[in-house]
């Protein structure tokens, strides 16, 4: 899948108290992703807390973390015990609340100028996972 930009330095909140991902239920089924010739339907698995989602295509093993509004992967390659705390350690950051990858990116812009240290706080986070 489309990878977010994290590559940069700019502003957001650091987040508030994580939740476990222990309320996200694994439904298998069809969910939506973007590759890189744009928006797919996967059959897979899936779960959801808004605004990301884990998910792994029927027959994978591993799971991603991957932003729901814009379709972009997060993190991969990751187990389901790891990918529920990752999601819990990121979620909220105001970033993921961005609706299009224009706007994901403006955001990343903004944060790299004016709070760079949360910016290499939640790349630091992502990254030790």
């Amino acid at each position: 899948s489309s990878q977010l930009n994290l590559n940069s330095n700019r502003g957001l909140k650091a987040p508030s108290k994580p939740n476990n991902g222990s309320m996200m239920r694994i439904k298998k089924g069809k969910y939506r992703i973007k590759k890189s010739n744009g928006w797919i339907e996967e059959k897979g698995s899936a779960a959801y807390d808004y605004p990301l989602m884990i998910h792994r295509a029927d027959g994978e093993k591993r799971w991603t973390v991957t932003h729901m509004a814009t379709g972009y992967s997060v993190k991969g390659q990751l187990s389901l015990r790891t990918a529920k705390e990752l999601i819990s350690r990121v979620k909220h950051y105001p970033i993921f609340l961005m609706p299009t990858i224009e706007t994901w990116n403006l955001q990343m812009k903004i944060m790299q100028a004016k709070n760079p240290k949360k910016w290499d706080e939640l790349k630091g986070i992502i990254a030790s996972f």
